[in-house]
């Protein structure tokens, strides 16, 4: 009988031989936004390992040996790694690893550069950045906004464990001192997803976990306006901006409200003006009929996992799920309605219980997958890997089976959202209105669902199609 413990450090220290240090090269554990991970190492070279460990399959516990993660290259030449972080898997650029973990948070959130301008390059000393923190020893340095920071408090709790009815934190006096403030406000909302996009949004401009009364009374607009600054120098979308600004907003409406701060600095007319894209504007990229069929047959192709990657294609499609929606079906969630079967989605987009129509052979394709791996209850979409065997699939892993499905099929890049948009678009094509859009799609606004005719009748009816210049041209007209 092995020492589980002995052959953990005996088959890091083989890793580790097999990996060398370089000249001037150091290993610490991977820093991360989320803290400190132990089960991987990163050198100031921008190398990664994944350290030996227990995995648990189906059949038990097994020694995993670890390996060196080799980072995939992005098209404008910057590396990247994936992780596990929390049970879920996220891609993680080499460059901003390698120096939250050596120098810390702040140098990490700043503008980073490659001294030699090869952005493949990661080494610390290749990289330059901007940052009054010193070093980092032992512990992360939080990413702030707001420089001076507080006397250091207790880390809180995770948003995913909050919950009104059980947390300490409820019964805090928001008055105090040192009241977690965002702990309390996070408590408005009902739904985990919703509480963990606060906490992020929030978190990544207060650069801390912890917002007492002190530190969210010396936020000011001019604060407000270099987060904004740096998302646009990041390269993030308008209505990422738009969201973060309005996570911030909200947030101190609801201080204004408890009497605890005098202003909003994140008020509309103090803040500089985010680039905006009208609705008729907007691009959504979808797939057409046939790029659609194709999808689906190149996720049914997979001989362990076909019946299921066509079955949830074949879902999102017709129902027109959202990825989250989808990973949190269960089988109880089907039913009948009448005549019809209709899939109930607690907790929807904006907290309402809604449902949607599952059409007839969408249904009989989910009740072939359900037998062939004889699911009854629980959770309806679940992994069949090893490591996580009839667990649920996470929303990530759904977008992981779509946009590998899309790769295998030749297709641009898509993900798990695209399908909603097709399936969407498919609908107005084939004759819908757009009010049974709206329904089956589930959108709170008829804008929203817009959007698709106005880049169809924009494409459609372009004035590109009546210029005419080259016998060429002449000749399209008349074949058409």
């Amino acid at each position: 009988m092995f020492t589980r413990h002995h052959d953990i450090d005996r088959l890091t220290k083989k890793l580790l031989d097999l990996a060398g240090t370089e000249p001037g090269e150091s290993w610490r554990q991977l820093v991360l936004d989320t803290g400190v991970h132990p089960d991987y190492l990163i050198s100031s070279h921008g190398r990664v390992l994944s350290l030996p460990r227990m995995r648990n399959n189906p059949r038990g516990p097994v020694l995993w040996p670890g390996k060196v993660i080799k980072a995939s290259k992005l098209k404008n030449g910057h590396q990247r790694f994936s992780v596990r972080d929390g049970g879920k898997s996220r891609t993680v650029l080499v460059h901003r690893a390698v120096v939250r973990t050596f120098v810390g948070a702040s140098a990490a959130s700043s503008g980073i550069t490659h001294v030699d301008g090869d952005p493949s390059n990661n080494a610390l000393s290749n990289l330059s950045f901007e940052s009054s923190m010193p070093p980092r020893t032992d512990e992360p340095v939080q990413r702030a906004f707001i420089q001076t920071q507080p006397s250091p408090v207790p880390a809180t709790t995770h948003p995913a464990t909050i919950h009104p009815a059980t947390s300490r934190e409820t019964s805090l006096d928001l008055g105090s001192a040192n009241a977690n403030l965002l702990i309390a406000y996070l408590h408005r909302f009902d739904r985990e997803r919703t509480q963990r996009a606060y906490w992020n949004d929030l978190r990544r401009f207060f650069g801390t976990e912890h917002v007492n009364r002190e530190l969210a009374q010396r936020a000011t607009f001019l604060h407000v306006n270099e987060h904004i600054a740096e998302m646009e120098r990041n390269d993030q979308k308008a209505s990422t901006i738009k969201r973060r600004i309005a996570a911030i907003r909200g947030f101190y409406d609801w201080l204004l409200a408890l009497e605890l701060v005098e202003r909003n600095p994140a008020n509309r007319q103090l803040l500089r003006r985010v680039r905006r894209v009208s609705a008729r504007d907007r691009v959504v990229f979808y797939l057409s009929a046939e790029q659609a069929s194709a999808l689906v047959a190149a996720a049914a192709a997979n001989a362990r996992t076909g019946v299921r990657d066509q079955a949830l294609v074949q879902t999102l499609l017709h129902c027109v799920l959202r990825r989250s929606e989808a990973a949190a079906m269960d089988v109880e969630h089907i039913r009948p309605l009448g005549s019809f079967t209709v899939l109930d989605i607690p907790q929807a987009k904006g907290g309402a219980d809604q449902y949607v129509k599952i059409p007839d052979h969408i249904d009989a394709i989910i009740h072939e997958y359900r037998n062939e791996f004889n699911i009854t209850t629980g959770p309806l979409w679940r992994s069949f890997s090893n490591n996580s065997y009839g667990n649920r699939l996470s929303a990530h892993a759904i977008y992981r089976i779509v946009t590998k499905a899309a790769e295998d099929a030749g297709l641009p890049t898509t993900g798990a959202h695209t399908l909603r948009h097709t399936g969407c678009t498919l609908a107005i094509e084939a004759g819908a209105t757009i009010q049974q859009v709206q329904a089956h799609a589930r959108h709170k606004s008829i804008d929203t669902t817009m959007t698709y005719v106005h880049q169809r009748d924009r494409l459609r009816d372009s004035a590109a199609d009546f210029i005419r210049v080259t016998d060429a041209d002449a000749h399209v007209d008349d074949k058409s």
